[in-house]
């Protein structure tokens, strides 16, 4: 059995191997470098790129800036197109607050993130720079089935037809335009 001598002059601090390993076990000592590095995803610049990723990609939150032409904008019904050299895209304004007044002819730049809550890949959380002022894309002349197909979502459209109705909700007015295989209501 130790003396009480031999305990007095043991002494009351630990030694520095212990403390290193009581750090690391609770987690407060990190290695310089991280065996897993967080991927860095790349930045989307096209709207047919965003089109062209899968839902679980889309749903990777893909960084993206865009430079883009409003094509329609719809403030009480929250839809907001916009159009670039490689076509159209949907930017989710209805979980994120417009953050500019913006009209169709607007030139922008669009930063946000990819998404797909829904049928379509999108642009969410944008926020967005007026440039200024540009010409809106040639309509893509199309037919009801191409348009109930969702194949042109997003793309600005042009279609031939008889107007039955016309109404107005707020500040939007809406037809009813029978076409060759249907009627279109909006």
């Amino acid at each position: 059995m130790p003396s009480a001598k031999t305990l007095r002059g043991t002494s009351a601090r630990p030694a520095p191997a212990l403390l290193f390993l009581l750090a690391c076990s609770c987690g407060l000592l990190q290695p310089a470098y991280p065996t897993q590095a967080k991927q860095t995803l790349r930045l989307i610049t096209r709207a047919a790129d965003i089109h062209s990723l899968s839902v679980a990609e889309a749903n990777r939150h893909y960084p993206v800036r865009l430079t883009a032409v409003v094509t329609y904008y719809d403030p009480q019904g929250q839809d907001l197109f916009v159009h670039d050299h490689s076509g159209g895209i949907w930017l989710n304004v209805q979980t994120t607050p417009l953050n500019v007044p913006v009209s169709a002819g607007d030139l922008v730049e669009v930063t946000g993130v990819t998404e797909q809550p829904d049928f379509a890949p999108q642009v969410g959380t944008p926020h967005l720079t007026v440039l200024g002022r540009a010409p809106l894309p040639t309509p893509k002349r199309v037919s009801y089935h191409a348009m109930a197909s969702t194949m042109d979502d997003s793309v600005r459209v042009e279609v031939e037809g008889i107007v039955h109705r016309t109404w107005k909700d707020g500040n939007v007015l809406n037809m009813d335009v029978a076409i060759d295989g249907g009627h279109i209501l909006g």
